[in-house]
């Protein structure tokens, strides 16, 4: 099912009977799945998609929620009912969901809706009400923020990183060196992390994209990196940005310790420099073989987006800083820099366009407080030299 969604349809055959062996209630007319039919033979024609591949994926996460509803409540599928609907957002208000979840399910059962060619279950005057009430009443629009990653802070987790003595699993005593210079790659390459996203205030994905050869020493000091399609740059336009020479350095450590492939950030495995010849046996050496070609390959791929999240809270671990770890994600160093800049006097329409924002409203939610600080503080300094004036008059 979750292929059905990333497609944007519901294949019927394929989703008759529900996960407690019950079957699956679709209400589709015959012109509504000759409508979804058509589309789905155009896009295969066309070969579109029409979505982002995070998209596609969210929209799957969304449409197998309402599944899931559908098969424990014996709910029609397709076309929703308002009322169902509105059922399981009154379960997801009462289990904390926030506005954003609730808005990004809705928006997933919309599209499919109209993939399939039926009324969206919100179009009514009455969902629309509801759903006014819903935000009026019960939901606010406050997101927790990632932790900051100023440069202060990427600073200490850097020297944890270099620093902090080796500390490898439970393994063979004949492994062990093995396993220790695998430790060595893996915090050379999370330094140079570190270093790269926040110079380039860069986003998960941008950062496990990115290409040795996009990047450029420059020839007194620090790099340039060329950055391709982005979130914000769906049309590959790209952008020239500048890395520090700490940066610079970081990465040539890890360039030399990498794979040497295509992508600059990969996983790393202990079994890549595992040596056949020294193994205890004919047969033990042969599965070395076989595990040494396989972490070779696999070292040849980007590192996933959740990766990057899991390399910010193990150098906080290492430096043994009192963070909340749950909060410091692939955007600290977004959020750190941004903040940085303003400290340091940059507009937020500066930090809008360091950071390959469409808008100020991130840079400016980012900076809030540091926003609200100045402001306060500019106010109240301009109160008392108004008083001291009075004062002397």
């Amino acid at each position: 099912m979750a292929d059905a969604a990333s497609d944007g349809l519901a294949p019927i055959a394929a989703a008759i009977l529900g996960p407690l062996g019950a079957p699956f209630r679709f209400a589709l007319s015959e012109e509504q799945l000759a409508s979804a039919q058509d589309y789905v033979t155009q896009q295969q024609r066309h070969g579109t998609r029409g979505l982002a591949a995070s998209s596609c994926r969210t929209r799957a996460a969304d449409w197998l929620t309402w599944l899931a509803f559908c098969a424990h409540y014996d709910r029609v599928v397709l076309p929703a009912r308002f009322d169902d609907v509105r059922e399981l957002l009154d379960q997801l208000v009462a289990a904390g969901r926030k506005k954003a979840t609730l808005e990004h399910l809705l928006w997933s059962l919309a599209d499919i809706h109209r993939r399939h060619g039926c009324p969206g279950p919100m179009d009514s005057a009455i969902a629309r009400d509801y759903w006014r009430d819903l935000v009026r009443e019960q939901l606010d629009g406050e997101q927790r923020q990632a932790a900051p990653m100023t440069l202060d802070l990427l600073d200490q987790l850097v020297t944890a990183l270099l620093a902090h003595p080796l500390t490898v699993r439970r393994v063979a005593a004949g492994l062990r060196p093995v396993a220790e210079h695998a430790q060595r790659r893996r915090r050379a390459r999370d330094a140079a992390m570190l270093h790269v996203a926040y110079d380039l205030m860069m986003r998960s994905a941008e950062l496990v994209a990115m290409e040795w050869a996009r990047l450029m020493p420059l020839p007194h000091g620090g790099a340039t990196y060329r950055l391709g399609k982005t979130k914000t740059d769906q049309a590959g336009v790209g952008r020239t940005l500048y890395l520090r020479p700490a940066t610079l350095a970081a990465l040539d450590a890890w360039r030399t310790q990498s794979s040497q492939g295509e992508f600059v950030f990969h996983a790393i495995s202990d079994d890549v420099h595992l040596d056949p010849a020294g193994a205890p046996s004919e047969a033990v050496g042969a599965q070395w073989q076989t595990r040494r070609e396989r972490a070779r390959q696999r070292e040849q791929r980007p590192l996933g987006t959740r990766e990057v999240s899991a390399v910010f809270r193990r150098a906080v671990s290492l430096a043994g800083l009192d963070l909340d770890l749950h909060w410091l994600t692939g955007h600290s160093a977004r959020v750190g820099a941004a903040q940085d800049m303003v400290r340091a006097g940059s507009s937020t329409a500066q930090v809008q366009v360091a950071g390959r924002w469409a808008s100020e409203r991130m840079p400016i939610r980012y900076a809030e407080r540091v926003l609200a600080r100045d402001a306060g503080e500019d106010r109240f300094a301009k109160l008392a030299a108004m008083q001291r004036r009075r004062d002397r008059s």
